[in-house]
């Protein structure tokens, strides 16, 4: 497996990271690059969900379609992205660490096909350089209530 992991302990209880983490409207204020998300499939956040990401990276958007893959509350949230033959997962699990602190594991996963499995290595650097603060941005968020936690 080429990826990365990161965890990170919040003082909150474990309802609200889950919420805070899973809701769109609070991905800009956490996950590194994200300028906008934006619903594909209307209702609830489920397994099948999808919805479009719109990043920065240099002096460039990129826009991806991820969907929801695992989707249990407060437990596990987990979402795919697939370009071309790259597919990368992210698997967040929760767990409660007393009674107002919730510990929060991401496992980041990518696979490629074709010539691109040679790079997967790469691909998994690249993904860690990008994502690997993210944790820390969400415990700077949910505390600190700031909303330039991933600038």
């Amino acid at each position: 497996m080429a990826g990365f992991q990161v965890s990170e302990t919040i003082n909150a209880p474990i309802e609200e990271v889950f919420d805070f983490a899973t809701s769109l409207d609070n991905t800009k204020n956490w996950l590194p690059g994200v300028i906008s998300c934006e619903p594909v499939t209307e209702g609830e956040m489920r397994p099948g969900y999808r919805f479009k990401e719109t990043r920065r990276q240099g002096k460039k958007e990129k826009t991806a379609e991820i969907e929801v893959v695992e989707h249990h509350r407060p437990k596990v949230h987990a979402a795919k992205a697939q370009v071309s033959s790259i597919t990368a997962i992210y698997r967040f699990t929760f767990e409660a660490d007393g009674h107002s602190r919730t510990r929060v594991d991401c496992v980041a996963d990518v696979k490629a096909t074709g010539i691109m499995k040679l790079l997967t290595g790469l691909l998994a650097k690249a993904m860690k350089s990008a994502d690997g603060k993210m944790l820390a941005n969400l415990k700077n968020a949910i505390e600190n209530g700031s909303s330039q936690a991933a600038a």
